[in-house]
C-alpha cells in the first residue's frame, strides 16, 4: 500500500536542488558517456515542495541520461516565467 505525504510547500533553492541532482547523477551519465549541462544561473527560488520537486526531477533527469544516445548531452535549465512561474527544460 503506497504511503501518501501531506505537502509541505517552503521556499527553497531550485538552483541549489538541481546542482544536488546534476552531481547524484554523474557517475550514471559518465557511464553512458553522457555530458549533462547544468545552464541554470542562480540563485533560483521556488515555493513549493521541495521533497516532489525533487522527486520530478530525477525521474525527469535520470529518464533524460536512459533514451538519450551514447556520448550525448542532456541540458537543463530554467528560466523565470510570467506570473511567478518558472519553466525548467
Amino acid at each position: 500500500m503506497q504511503k501518501f505525504y501531506p505537502i509541505q510547500p517552503k521556499e527553497f533553492s531550485l538552483s541549489d536542488l538541481i546542482a544536488e541532482i546534476v552531481e547524484t547523477l554523474k557517475k550514471r551519465s559518465q557511464q553512458k558517456g553522457i555530458t549533462i549541462i547544468n545552464s541554470v544561473t542562480p540563485p533560483v527560488y521556488a515555493y513549493a515542495d521541495e521533497n516532489m520537486i525533487k522527486s520530478v526531477l530525477l525521474n525527469l533527469l535520470s529518464n533524460a541520461i536512459k533514451f538519450t544516445n551514447r556520448n550525448g548531452k542532456v541540458t537543463i535549465t530554467a528560466d523565470n516565467t510570467a506570473n511567478e512561474i518558472i519553466k525548467i527544460q
